[in-house]
């Protein structure tokens, strides 16, 4: 019998276990673990498995999903009772979810408190920190049976931006505006601080009204919109400089969620790093779940981290490719270090903590931060943003579209940055 989080199902399912039980399963927690057991359910026909989760919690769950050989039906209909918003949205789940750190805890529980409720929301924190990601854990939770939408507030003009939020009844008649597409779901704003001026007036409009008027028509339209927006700038300064509104500000502002960076959270390195060598090791197919080791994370844990859990998930990756599924040790791990504007110094110590068998670090980390060298002269934030995106470019294989989504920004801010720095003469063709 095995005790532990839906974050060592995978290595419980994979593994000689013949049962598996866990009481007082979060919901939130207990999703990715169902996906999977019935995507691998057929191959491991001798497991019992037996899901435990909170009574009350919700109407859609029942407190006990039980299989054993072919009894598969229940967990499929539990699961497919759940909301569903993609695989994306799982694998993402289980990192929102497992944090040691207070303020990571804070932003979850806070997002957990306003779901079911159609006040807006605005989530802040630096690239990589997972603010769609939370977007859609809010969505998720919510319940709401509209759709999830997602608008990019970057790489447009005025014109085709207003028509993709409202609609242009003249030049693109066929192509409903984001509102209605939102209608009774969620509509996420991304990078909401490059919204022009004029279109930050139309939002509040509808926000204090649920109503919108597209391009070339003479009727509003009604719309019952959850809006969501997210940020990696400080919006505050924005409106101290006159460039967004301060009645915007405070109507998306109800409820802010601030989502802290990587270098903040060491403690959650080791957990994080867990689920992410769990992904990898099924994306990849990899025969046997990869592990961290003790050098490998006291190194973590002396990283900057400028690209969030983004880029730890692309060190993790490129080590699991490079040199084998099982064992990821420091010197497997290849960390570019350039300086961003924030401290190095963790903000607690990693402490006495084993998570799904990674072993207790303390004394390494403590070790290597007495040793640790001198930090490099400042950079400026485009030789950051740069060497981000870059470097996440050359992880991905120079795929685009996975760079952008790793980064939490739009494919055309990647490509029009891409060949900003080819004319440069800073890229190759």
């Amino acid at each position: 019998m095995h005790m532990g989080s839906a974050l060592a199902g995978l290595r419980v399912i994979r593994g000689s276990i013949d049962r598996c039980i866990r009481q007082s399963l979060p919901v939130a927690e207990a999703l990715p673990l169902v996906r999977i057991v019935e995507e691998l359910f057929d191959r491991f026909a001798r497991l019992g498995l037996e899901l435990l989760t909170n009574p009350g919690q919700t109407e859609d769950w029942s407190p006990s999903i039980t299989m054993t050989g072919s009894t598969t039906r229940d967990l499929h209909g539990a699961s497919a009772r759940a909301p569903a918003q993609g695989a994306a949205c799982d694998d993402d789940l289980a990192l929102l979810t497992a944090h040691l750190n207070e303020g990571a805890r804070r932003s979850i529980q806070l997002a957990d408190r306003v779901a079911c409720c159609r006040v807006p929301v605005l989530i802040t924190g630096e690239p990589g920190t997972l603010r769609l990601p939370m977007a859609r854990y809010i969505h998720r939770v919510s319940q709401r049976a509209g759709q999830f939408c997602v608008l990019s507030c970057l790489g447009s003009d005025i014109s085709a931006l207003r028509a993709r939020l409202c609609g242009d009844l003249r030049k693109a008649p066929g192509i409903r505006a984001a509102l209605e597409e939102a209608d009774g779901g969620t509509l996420v704003l991304r990078e909401v601080d490059a919204l022009p001026r004029e279109l930050q007036d139309i939002l509040l409009d509808f926000l204090d009204s649920g109503q919108f008027l597209p391009e070339g028509g003479r009727t509003p339209m009604n719309a019952q919109v959850r809006v969501i927006a997210t940020t990696s700038r400080p919006v505050g300064h924005l409106v101290e400089a006159g460039r967004f509104s301060t009645n915007l500000f405070h109507r998306l502002g109800v409820v802010t969620i601030d989502l802290p960076p990587l270098r903040e959270r060491t403690d959650d390195l080791a957990p994080l790093s867990q689920i992410l060598l769990d992904r990898i090791s099924l994306r990849h197919r990899l025969p046997k779940v990869s592990v961290l080791a003790k050098d490998a994370l006291a190194k973590l844990a002396m990283h900057s981290w400028p690209g969030n859990i983004r880029e730890l998930e692309s060190v993790l990756e490129r080590a699991c490719v490079l040199h084998g599924p099982e064992t990821v040790r420091a010197e497997h791990l290849q960390l570019r270090e350039f300086p961003p504007g924030a401290p190095k110094t963790p903000s607690a110590d990693l402490g006495e903590r084993v998570a799904d068998g990674v072993p207790t670090i303390a004394a390494n980390v403590s070790e290597a931060r007495a040793t640790r060298a001198p930090a490099p002269p400042a950079a400026t934030l485009d030789e950051i943003e740069r060497e981000v995106i870059l470097r996440t470019w050359e992880a991905t294989g120079r795929v685009t579209k996975e760079t952008a989504e790793r980064l939490g920004i739009s494919v055309r801010k990647v490509q029009y940055r891409l060949k900003e720095w080819r004319d440069a003469g800073m890229l190759d063709p």
